[in-house]
């Protein structure tokens, strides 16, 4: 039986740019995945309050993947006015998962290589599976688990819809050269930061003269 992929990409988006959209589309393209759910947070637990708020975020990621299929906005930590962890997120998905479909939670390497110290980490293993996107030529020793790991690495991503958890799948993405932080700079410094952006949220955050 295979199982069909659903896959969960979260974080601030403030803003959400076009390095953020380059991911989940490369990542679409390189696995099986039904679609992605873009899941911004309302706020990190590992980060200060965001720039913009929480309905600016929205309304930026809507503009953002309209008309854009297999991409798909999740409100789900939005609605809850507290730090999002991964772990809550993760099993309110799971739970809701239709028949015959699988988890699988993107996130960076750098993130991967603190993955251990995130709360309840080893239950998320035991929801889903994880994706890791890191780019050529970067440190990549977080491949080299410990032996008592819980989660096994796989070299294809065909091997994520055989089982529903527990298997991690690093792929090379060569990425954007976009950051949230250097938008901000570019918007509050005077300069055009149009060429990070989708069109349409540029306009938002010029007509809402956002950060």
């Amino acid at each position: 039986m295979f199982l069909k992929l659903i896959g969960v990409l979260g974080g601030t988006f403030d803003p959400v740019h076009l390095g953020h959209i380059h991911l989940a589309k490369t990542i679409l393209q390189q696995t099986y995945l039904h679609h992605i759910k873009l899941v911004p947070c309302y706020q990190s637990p590992h980060r200060n309050q965001t720039h913009s708020s929480a309905k600016h975020r929205m309304e930026m990621l809507k503009l953002a993947i309209a008309n854009t299929t297999n991409l798909e906005l999740d409100l789900f930590e939005l609605k809850s006015p507290r730090p999002s962890y991964t772990i809550e997120s993760i099993k309110h998905f799971h739970s809701r998962l239709p028949e015959g479909y699988a988890l699988c939670f993107i996130m960076g390497a750098d993130a991967f290589a603190q993955f251990t110290l995130w709360n309840q980490w080893q239950e998320i293993l035991k929801l889903c599976h994880i994706i890791v996107a890191t780019r050529p030529g970067v440190d990549t020793s977080c491949k080299t688990l410990p032996k008592d790991f819980p989660a096994s690495i796989v070299a294809n991503a065909t091997k994520l819809n055989k089982q529903s958890s527990g298997l991690i799948w690093f792929t090379d993405i060569k990425p954007l050269d976009i950051s949230a932080t250097t938008i901000r700079h570019f918007i509050q410094t005077g300069k055009d930061a149009s060429a990070f952006l989708p069109p349409k949220v540029w306009s938002y955050i010029k007509e809402h003269k956002l950060y």
